[in-house]
């Protein structure tokens, strides 16, 4: 097994989904959307 390349599959992975959650973050506060279905209850 190639460590080096397992190693960049992680931050390609990484970077991907961080890029994924703020386009639908950005979506949700620009559509005006009603973000407390998704908050946690304190």
């Amino acid at each position: 097994m190639q460590w080096h390349g397992f190693v960049q599959f992680l931050k390609y992975a990484f970077v991907m989904i961080t890029g994924l959650t703020v386009l639908v973050g950005l979506h949700l506060i620009i559509e005006d959307h009603d973000l407390r279905p998704f908050f946690f209850p304190l």
